[in-house]
């Protein structure tokens, strides 16, 4: 009996820490937490053109303006940081006994996270993954910046059709993504 608990603290404090890494919780201590939080927060935080000005110069030196990769990098760079705030707020709120639960009831990290974890943080997931699609919606001005004249997005077309006139078909657009964005909140609600 005593060789059992023994066996099973000794594979729970593997697991623990497996979880802990998983779950940001890492032994440095919370100044290098901060200064990651402040790194991701930077771009909710710098002004849109300093942001597509930079990026600009960072992408060119690797020769990727006006590719599609690049446009993306941007993107999701500038859309991680809703997404950290978000998990970070749903984070702040998980009990970390129930993972500690699942394990010793010899669940592995795998399926203490799948079945436990993601659980709950799903809906800090859905706000992210919202947060970060808006947001790189909204970035006509990155866009501008970075997308040579074959790459065409829907925002960047809506800005330069709302140039010369305003056509059906982009107040159609634009209704169908005010709708699209009505519905997105109900459902995340």
């Amino acid at each position: 009996m005593e060789q059992t608990a023994d066996r099973c603290g000794r594979n729970g404090d593997r697991q623990d820490v497996g979880h802990r890494g998983l779950l940001g919780d890492r032994p440095g201590g919370r100044r290098p937490r901060q200064a990651l939080s402040a790194l991701f927060l930077l771009p909710a935080v710098v002004p849109v053109v300093a942001i597509g000005s930079n990026l600009y110069a960072l992408l060119a030196s690797v020769r990727l303006t006006g590719t599609y990769a690049g446009l993306v990098a941007a993107h999701a760079l500038l859309g991680a940081s809703f997404v950290v705030i978000t998990l970070s707020a749903t984070l702040s709120g998980f009990d970390r006994g129930l993972l500690r639960g699942a394990l010793s009831l010899r669940a592995t990290p795998w399926q203490a996270f799948r079945r436990l974890t993601l659980l709950l943080i799903l809906p800090g997931v859905v706000s992210g993954v919202t947060f970060a699609f808006a947001t790189s919606f909204d970035q006509v001005v990155v866009t501008l910046f970075l997308a040579g004249p074959q790459l065409r997005t829907l925002p960047l077309q809506i800005f330069d059709g709302m140039g010369e006139q305003i056509s059906p078909t982009i107040t159609a657009a634009a209704t169908l993504l005010f709708l699209s964005s009505l519905v997105l909140v109900r459902v995340v609600e």
